[in-house]
């Protein structure tokens, strides 16, 4: 029989929203991982940037995923998205991510994005602009 994080993970890269809901409400784990380490918003994150998958993405981190787990080769899902060039999904993930860091009294503290590039870049994709220039390395 298929584990919960299988099914989970397939319902994320498929797309498939009502099959992810489904799971969470029997009591699936949003972040839970197969035995390689795989888990649903990163699925998801793989899977495209159309509104399915833009669905299965909001229905996880609205049940807690945590935007900054990762694979066993150190990916986040935010690194998955920007470099199969899904925009859509990475600015739901950076939305998220931070929101994820919020102050108490509503204040934000400026925190780096969760993947290692250059300012205003993500991959091959535009989704931020920056804020400061910083200097080249």
């Amino acid at each position: 029989m298929e584990s919960d994080a299988k099914r989970l993970i397939r319902c994320a890269y498929g797309g498939d929203a009502d099959g992810l809901r489904a799971l969470l409400e029997e009591g699936c784990d949003a972040n839970a991982k197969d035995s390689v380490g795989w888990f649903g918003l990163y699925q998801a994150c793989c899977g495209g940037d159309d509104d399915d998958h833009i669905s299965c993405a909001r229905v996880l981190l609205d049940r807690g995923a945590a935007v900054d787990l990762v694979t066993p080769s150190g990916e986040t899902s935010l690194m998955a998205a920007a470099f199969r060039g899904h925009a859509r999904v990475a600015r739901l993930s950076l939305r998220r991510h931070g929101r994820d860091r919020e102050q108490p009294r509503g204040r934000r503290r400026a925190a780096a994005p969760p993947v290692p590039v250059a300012p205003g870049r993500l991959a091959h994709i535009q989704i931020f602009r920056p804020r400061h220039n910083f200097p080249a390395q």
